[in-house]
């Protein structure tokens, strides 16, 4: 193991340890404060649009993925915590039934309920970022994220997160690879299906993206068959 591929493994065992200490079955999915104010200032302060700013962009564009990655890589893990915890509206691709999350709260719980979307819903945080039941349930569940979730099950399982640092590929069809078989080289870029097929990170010295993970991580989350688990494996 290289000392850079010893440092991801120490970086990704330390934050999904302290995630899985700070998170716990109720804690899982985070709405959207901006939508959704309430009297103890809980959620993701902002919206989605601030948080995905200038899009992935590049290391000399602010506000871009690119830019916070190269300059203060702990914010790039917390923004990415949060889009993996992010309640969607349904008008961002599938949310909350009541009010859309938008509303008072305070008055209306229901608002931070709705449809379990998050990535969280799945790969639990108290279960190594991976599934509690044997079959997943996605949406339509009885809003808990842990060993007590209910509601129609999937297709398959939701594999575990921790050590996917060091996968050649990700997702249960291997959708995101790396053609030269290793996370940590990018000199033949990464491969994922279309949109973004072999142009969006096409490797090199001179692309910011040096890692699958973090390729994938500039990827619409708001996919409802795969949180429906109807994609073709």
């Amino acid at each position: 193991m290289t000392v850079r591929q010893a440092a991801y493994a120490f970086i990704l065992a330390s934050g999904f340890g302290a995630l899985a200490s700070l998170y716990g079955t109720a804690g899982a999915q985070l709405i959207d404060r901006t939508l959704a104010p309430n009297d103890v200032n809980e959620g993701i302060a902002m919206s989605l649009a601030d948080e995905i700013g200038a899009g992935r962009g590049d290391v000399v564009t602010p506000g871009s993925a690119a830019y916070i990655i190269a300059r203060d890589p702990f914010r790039a893990i917390r923004r990415g915590r949060q889009l993996f915890q992010r309640k969607f509206t349904r008008a961002q691709g599938q949310g909350p039934l009541a009010g859309d999350g938008a509303g008072d709260v305070n008055s209306l719980p229901a608002i931070g309920a709705g449809l379990v979307d998050s990535c969280a819903g799945c790969h639990a945080p108290t279960n190594g970022f991976g599934d509690t039941q044997s079959i997943s349930i996605g949406i339509q569940s009885n809003e808990n994220v842990g060993p007590d979730r209910a509601g129609p099950r999937n297709l398959r399982r939701a594999p575990l997160i921790i050590n996917s640092a060091f996968y050649p590929a990700l997702m249960w069809d291997g959708r995101f690879f790396a053609p030269s078989g290793d996370p940590f080289d990018n000199s033949l870029g990464f491969l994922f299906p279309d949109p973004e097929g072999d142009t969006a990170f096409p490797g090199g010295e001179d692309d910011p993206v040096t890692h699958l993970l973090v390729a994938q991580a500039f990827i619409p989350p708001t996919c409802h068959l795969l949180k429906s688990s109807r994609l073709p494996v």
